[in-house]
Formats: structure tokens, C-alpha cells, sequence
């Protein structure tokens, strides 16, 4: 039988054992600042990058088990947010000219010209915060826009549409509907990673061992095979997806 460690995914770009290594190491860093939080939301999602759709959270799983999912995702919006604020679009993060983790590091003259700017506003935003909360408030975020941990909750848009032309309603529809869509898409890449990993002899299937997991399990089943039937229609409707 092959090891973990044999089946896992594996970045091509070094090996994962280092990659690894170096993700503790800003993420023990992370806890003496906020530049060390960008730092390593930063080097997450090169890795992410660097990996087949669908497969950071089986990589994590397989090389750095000890660090915690929640961890991951707030640091990872942290970087996400501060950067887009700054000008620098955290999806093209990998097609920048420099790795992730240098980016807070080398002094600002060193850096392309075209990242110097959005260096010295995130600088500047870094040195005036100590919290989460302070620091999404000083880059233009709202109280009602935080969660109870300091950071962006998914934002609804005007309901009520009160005090709004036609067009300027249908204009904060289409913005909802299209932040409810980004929303339901990183949910789908998680529920691939997650499915991906966890569905097999040792994983989903041990459920029946503990304590209602057969009960849970059941209802699991029930809704994976409802969303096959369901998206197996969309598939043959539209054509191959």
C-alpha cells in the first residue's frame, strides 16, 4: 500500500518538505505583527497557486497537518484584502516578479516600480494598525462589515433599496449576486478539496464508528447523490462544463 506521503500532491516548483517548512516559519512569525500575517498569507497563496484546482487542502493536510484550517483562511483574507486595497491583485500574485514572501521584506526601492506604490500604502496601513479590526477600518471597511473576530464578514448590499433610483436598485442587485456567486464558488473549491481528501476507506466512511455518524452519514449520502442528479442536469444542459 502506498504511504500518504506517496499519494499526496506535490508542488513542482520545490520540494514540499521545504515549502512546508518555510509556512511554519511565517506563521509562527505572523504572531509578532501584521506584516508577518501578510507575509505568510502571502506565501499561502503561492502555494496554492502552484497547485492542481482543488488540491491546497489535501497538501496542507498531507505536509503540514499541525496548522489550522481557520488560521490559514483569516490570514489569507488579510493579505487578500490589504493587497486589492493597496492596488496589487491578489490573483495575479503568482505572475508577479518576485516571490510572495519578499514583498514586505526587501526595501521599497528594491521592488519593481510598479509595486512600489502599492508597498508604501500597505506599509503605511500596517504601521498605524496593532488589531484586525482597526486595521480593515483604516483601509475603508465598515463596522457592520466585521465579524465578532475583527474580520470582513460577506457583504448583502442595500435590501431595502430605500432612498434608490431603478437603475441604481438593479445596479446593487447585480453587485449582491455576483458577491453571492464568489461566495458559492470558493465554497464549491472547498467542498472539491474537501470531498477530494476525505472520501474514501479512512475518511467519510469511518463516520459509522462515532457516536450518530451513521445518521449523519446517511444524510450526507442522500445530499451528495440529490446535487449529482442535479448538477449531471446542468452538465447535459449547457453542454460540458
Amino acid at each position: 500500500m502506498k504511504t500518504l506521503s506517496k499519494l499526496a500532491p506535490s508542488l513542482k516548483v520545490v520540494a514540499d518538505d521545504v515549502a512546508a517548512t518555510k509556512l511554519r516559519e511565517l506563521l509562527k512569525d505572523a504572531d509578532d505583527g501584521f506584516r508577518r500575517v501578510v507575509k505568510a498569507g502571502l506565501y499561502i497563496e503561492w502555494i496554492a497557486a502552484n497547485l492542481p484546482q482543488g488540491q491546497f487542502m489535501p497538501w496542507m493536510e498531507a505536509h503540514a497537518p499541525d496548522v489550522g484550517q481557520m488560521t490559514v483562511y483569516r490570514w489569507r483574507t488579510m493579505a487578500k484584502n490589504l493587497c486589492e486595497w493597496s492596488g496589487l491583485k491578489f490573483t495575479q500574485w503568482v505572475n508577479l516578479p518576485l516571490p510572495a514572501e519578499k514583498f514586505l521584506t526587501l526595501p521599497v526601492a528594491e521592488l519593481p516600480k510598479t509595486m512600489q506604490a502599492a508597498r508604501t500604502k500597505m506599509d503605511e496601513a500596517l504601521d498605524s494598525a496593532r488589531t484586525p479590526k482597526q486595521l480593515f477600518l483604516d483601509i475603508g471597511f465598515k463596522q457592520g462589515d466585521l465579524d465578532e473576530h475583527g474580520y470582513p464578514r460577506a457583504k448583502r448590499g442595500n435590501k431595502s433599496g430605500k432612498g434608490c433610483t431603478k437603475a441604481m436598485r438593479m445596479k446593487a442587485l447585480a453587485v449582491t449576486d455576483r458577491e453571492r456567486l464568489e461566495e458559492l464558488k470558493l465554497w464549491c473549491e472547498g467542498a472539491t478539496e474537501r470531498l477530494l481528501h476525505d472520501v474514501g476507506v479512512k475518511g467519510i466512511a469511518r463516520l459509522d464508528e462515532i457516536a450518530n455518524g451513521r445518521a449523519v452519514l446517511v444524510k450526507f449520502t442522500d445530499a451528495v447523490a440529490y446535487a449529482h442528479s442535479f448538477l449531471q442536469d446542468l452538465k447535459r444542459g449547457r453542454g460540458q462544463l
